[in-house]
């Protein structure tokens, strides 16, 4: 599996979180919305987010 970087660009923010809409260059989404908790990243949130998905090592 090859490196997957996911760009999002922030939307709105809710009670608890901020909202992410992904920034499709596709013309399927490949995660979406993505919420991420305001305790995790502050009040004010980044105008952008980058996602990196890589496969992970599972031995332990």
């Amino acid at each position: 599996m090859e490196q997957l970087n996911i760009v999002f660009k922030y939307e709105r923010s809710t009670k608890g979180a901020h909202r992410y809409q992904e920034e499709q260059e596709a013309t399927e989404a490949i995660v979406g919305t993505l919420y991420v908790r305001k305790w995790a990243i502050g009040e004010n949130a980044p105008e952008t987010l980058t996602l990196t998905i890589e496969e992970g090592d599972t031995t332990s």
